[in-house]
């Protein structure tokens, strides 16, 4: 069988694991971190926010792992 996997849910995992590993971010530098674009990551990060994996500082405009 071949190694099949879903590219999003890779970049969900690669995105917890450089805010654990960074710290907060904000959202051009995770961005850049995984190589994707803005809206990309913004959409990615809002579905970890909606399922409380990640929390957002308006203050600072940072994402945290949450």
């Amino acid at each position: 069988m071949p190694d099949r996997t879903l590219s999003t849910v890779r970049n969900a995992v690669r995105a917890l694991q450089v805010l654990a590993d960074l710290g907060p971010l904000r959202l051009t530098a995770l961005a850049r971190e995984l190589g994707l674009g803005k809206s990309t990551a913004h959409l990615l990060l809002q579905t970890l926010r909606e399922d409380g994996m990640v929390e957002f500082d308006p203050v600072t405009s940072t994402y945290t792992v949450g």
